[in-house]
């Protein structure tokens, strides 16, 4: 068995095995203003849809319009992270060639999300899909759980000890690779990972080196988002209650909380399909990292 090696990954440095490019070294901070005003249905259910955006262009212009008046007092985790946002990634998606033929992804913070960490780490916060105007109609639905909404279907009886079982996970079986060192980047990026840890079930140890196409239905092609429901059932939640599915269509923006909220997709999409916008801190503090762990226990 290798060495773990904690690594902290200041954003995501995976590059060569991610393929992302990633614009932290030249996008600027997006500067807090009082002109604009995030529709409500951001923070009431996580996400929200725009329509009616002409390109790509006016698409960043307004994200970066609604990042810059997003209340703290409305999310209070953002808080912390509120001054330090900047466009981190913008890619037509998908690219990932064990990602394009397939016509399911699992419920996913995009990038994963650092649980524990002793140094900074880089952390996505704002995610949004655009679909261009000359696109060809997709029968892909983007799927979007709430995490509060999932979570709160089971109580949490001991706060201390569920927040230990994933401090332990992620410790032992966060993200990362075996090759060519074993490197352990204490995030998690599945929520059903996240699942496995607080219930102790611990059937997803083993795919720390999974990629979004992969989780549930990597060994056999088989219909993963029946496995996906079926594992969230026997740890006792009901997706089927929670899960909103919407189908982006030409000219429309989606703008999701991607740490209140996790999202994955039913149905297949051409490659290069669709804009995939990221916004983020590059060194969010251990202190920030706690913060967004706590608030999930909570």
């Amino acid at each position: 068995m290798p060495i773990i090696k904690n690594h902290h990954l200041e954003y995501s440095q995976n590059t060569h095995i991610s393929g992302q490019n990633l614009l932290f070294d030249s996008s600027k901070k997006i500067n807090r203003s009082k002109k604009y005003k995030m529709p409500q249905e951001f923070y009431n259910q996580g996400y929200v849809l725009i329509k009616n955006i002409k390109n790509l262009k006016e698409a960043q212009t307004i994200l970066e319009k609604y990042i810059s008046a997003i209340n703290p007092k409305e999310l209070p985790l953002y808080s912390k992270f509120i001054n330090k946002i900047q466009l981190a990634k913008v890619d037509l998606i998908p690219v990932c060639h064990d990602i394009v033929p397939r016509t399911f992804q699992a419920l996913h913070f995009d990038m994963g999300q650092p649980i524990i960490s002793k140094s900074t780490q880089s952390m996505y916060v704002i995610l949004a899909l655009y679909k261009p105007k000359n696109s060809t109609p997709s029968s892909a639905k983007t799927r979007i759980v709430n995490v509060k909404n999932i979570l709160s279907q089971q109580r949490c009886k001991n706060k201390k000890l569920t927040e230990k079982r994933l401090i332990n996970y992620v410790q032992n079986h966060g993200d990362g690779w075996t090759k060519p060192d074993r490197v352990n980047t204490l995030r998690l990026a599945c929520f059903a990972r996240i699942i496995d840890a607080i219930t102790q079930r611990h059937q997803l140890i083993n795919e720390i080196d999974n990629t979004t196409g992969q989780w549930f239905e990597y060994k056999d092609n088989s219909d993963g988002f029946t496995k996906e429901k079926l594992f969230f059932s026997k740890c006792g939640f009901n997706l089927e209650l929670v899960e909103q599915q919407i189908n982006i269509k030409q000219k429309q923006l989606l703008i999701i909380n991607n740490m209140r909220c996790i999202h994955g997709r039913i149905g297949p999409r051409k490659p290069k399909e669709i804009y995939q916008f990221l916004y983020g801190v590059k060194s969010a503090t251990p202190s920030m990292i706690n913060d967004f762990r706590k608030w999930q226990i909570r």
